[in-house]
């Protein structure tokens, strides 16, 4: 037979057994605010970082695009390494901007930048014009780069128009050129469309006393690029190729690139995104004297308030002068912090444009960096 135990059973007591709950609950309620603070901390830093990566990303490689802009060899009257307007459908249109009003052309408030970079830069001049609504707009260029080769006149001829073609960004001839440039000695400039090749010559043939080709540039293939019998004004214009025009901007967030001058017709025309999470871009000038005269080679922002440029960039004057380009960029994280206790960030101040804050702008979740940095064109440096 078996027999009860005398000594009593031990267990947990129910006083025993809540303050083992209580202490648990108090542990966990502790390391999930910890956790939870963590995690909202590792956030902040990423979004931080997220938007620093982004700003000095983008100011990199627009201070990389514009070290290339330069002038065409061997033209000292006149500047495009900076194009701040041209002639264009017999209008003066503007190319480049400060704090841009329009939504249509860049995101308001932001810059906006064209410039040109040429490859193997050469100048053409003209050995006669001839204009009027019939004769379309033809023009005699001296040209003589194929003529140099070996074989018969019509081969030398046929070589000669190659490579003016290629020289002028030829695609098809059921289409124009590509934009070129004309510069006159005054430093104006216009915007060039060939609609037609029609003849190459190696020989002195009238009405060219040396090696040439005929072109037709007649307004009505090109939309009204090519004002009808040449450009009024221009003295001694010369044909610049070898040239490629850029222009940069942002644009719903993105900052984004065209190979080719902005149109202010169709603005997005030829636009491509280069990096998003992009809030503002922002471009001074430095100068290499004083602007308006001489002086002891100041250094000039475009915001300086005692050297302020009408319109926030240089006149196709001044551009001449500024050998460098300071850029400024915000970039912003690609997503926005949210929730109760969540930091809430206004758009800085960046360059002449005012900050969000000072603009009466809603303060939002998205952590943003501004970075400048300096960008000397790559003509205006001894040695370069």
């Amino acid at each position: 037979m078996w027999r009860s135990s005398p000594r009593r059973q031990a267990g947990f007591g129910l006083v025993e057994m809540l303050v083992v709950v209580v202490t648990l609950t108090i542990i966990l309620v502790l390391t999930g605010q910890l956790v939870f603070a963590m995690r909202r901390s590792a956030l902040q830093q990423q979004y931080a970082v997220d938007a620093r990566q982004t700003a000095r990303g983008a100011a990199d490689y627009v201070t990389f695009m514009l070290r290339g802009a330069m002038d065409p060899p061997f033209e000292n009257a006149g500047s495009v390494a900076l194009l701040v307007n041209a002639w264009w459908g017999g209008n003066n249109t503007q190319l480049t901007y400060d704090n841009v009003t329009d939504a249509n052309l860049a995101d308001v408030g932001t810059d906006i930048v064209t410039f040109a970079r040429f490859h193997e830069g050469t100048t053409i001049t003209p050995v006669r014009v001839q204009g009027g609504q019939d004769a379309g707009g033809v023009w005699w260029w001296a040209f003589d780069g194929g003529c140099r080769l070996p074989g018969t006149e019509a081969e030398k001829e046929a070589a000669n128009m190659a490579l003016f073609k290629q020289l002028t960004g030829f695609t098809s001839d059921t289409s124009p050129s590509e934009l070129l440039l004309l510069l006159d000695d005054a430093g104006q400039a216009a915007v060039y469309q060939i609609c037609s090749y029609t003849r190459a010559h190696c020989s002195m043939t009238l009405p060219c006393d040396q090696a040439c080709v005929v072109v037709q540039a007649d307004s009505a293939c090109t939309g009204g690029i090519i004002p009808v019998g040449g450009y009024a004004g221009m003295s001694n214009p010369r044909l610049i190729v070898g040239l490629r025009y850029a222009t940069l901007r942002v644009k719903g967030g993105w900052l984004q690139q065209k190979d080719g001058i902005i149109d202010p017709a169709n603005p997005d025309d030829g636009f491509v995104p280069v990096l998003p999470n992009v809030e503002d871009l922002q471009f001074a000038y430095i100068f290499n004297q004083e602007v308006g005269g001489g002086g002891m080679g100041d250094v000039i922002w475009n915001n300086d308030p005692a050297h302020t440029l009408i319109g926030g960039v240089p006149t196709a004057a001044q551009a001449r002068d500024v050998i460098g380009v300071r850029v400024t960029v915000t970039g912003r994280a690609g997503q926005e912090q949210l929730g109760a206790g969540q930091s809430r960030f206004y758009r800085p101040r960046a360059e002449n444009r005012p900050g969000g804050e000072e603009l009466g702008e809603a303060a939002d979740g998205f952590a943003r960096f501004t970075v400048s940095s300096t960008a000397l064109l790559r003509n205006r440096t001894i040695g370069m």
